[in-house]
């Protein structure tokens, strides 16, 4: 497989607390080549946003994370959760699934999630340096027991398929989207977003620290806060300051 902007390392773990944690610690021994990839049979601490935990099956799903040190300033940093959302949908529409993306980076299969993603930047100055971008892709299981929101690929299509080439697909759209990030253009990044945007013009229910609303989601902004009109005004949240009712 040829990229544009990774190079060929991947390290497979049997077992794991956190495939993030462990490449963030990789990374501080020394320098990873650029799209050094972890992925784990098991992954005992997964991560997913507002500190909740990220469980899979063993061996039934894809745990992964990607190294890579962009060349961006901070106020361009949500670019990152955008080529990571639009790669995982580019997998998914390649196995016959359409998928939508939950702002911020929640991919969902007819409303139930299917993947996680969680994307860890290290900051230098007014630019990041360095990020870990990691995904949690329910590929095999078929029970997720009291998680009546979750889907898998399996569920979808009815048939197993191989994690680790699941991984390599990923890794190729993943590089495809970070190389437009790159070249700078941030424009059709985002309009490639909105397009699959989840609740994108629809009013739905929210609720934020004032409590529960009804809005329309306009789109988000060039940082990626996320934009709601409601009450004839536009307003605009981060990653943890609205939740969809």
């Amino acid at each position: 497989m040829s990229f544009k902007r990774f190079e060929q390392n991947v390290i497979y773990l049997d077992e794991v607390g956190s495939t993030n944690d462990y490449l963030i610690e990789l990374s501080k021994e020394s320098t990873l080549p650029n799209g050094s990839s972890v992925v784990a049979m098991n992954q005992t601490m997964g991560k997913g946003q507002r500190l909740a935990t990220w469980t899979a099956q063993a061996g039934k799903n894809l745990t992964c994370s990607t190294i890579f040190y962009p060349s961006i300033e901070i106020k361009d940093a949500f670019n990152l959760n955008i080529a990571a959302s639009l790669a995982v949908r580019n997998v998914l529409k390649d196995l016959g699934i359409e998928a939508e993306i939950k702002w911020p980076n929640d991919i969902l299969v007819k409303e139930k999630k299917i993947c996680g993603i969680l994307v860890e930047n290290v900051l230098q100055g007014k630019k990041v340096s360095q990020s870990v971008i990691g995904v949690g892709l329910n590929i095999n299981q078929s029970d997720f027991e009291d998680l009546p929101n979750a889907t898998s690929i399996y569920l979808e299509k009815d048939i197993e398929f191989e994690v680790l080439e699941v991984h390599e697909q990923f890794l190729k759209y993943l590089d495809f989207w970070l190389d437009w990030m790159e070249q700078k253009n941030f424009s059709l990044l985002k309009k490639n977003y909105l397009q699959c945007l989840y609740k994108l013009d629809v009013e739905h229910h929210f609720e934020d620290k004032q409590g529960a609303f009804s809005g329309i989601i306009t789109g988000i902004s060039e940082s990626g806060l996320l934009q709601i009109k409601a009450n004839q005004e536009v307003r605009q949240y981060d990653i943890k300051e609205v939740r969809y009712s």
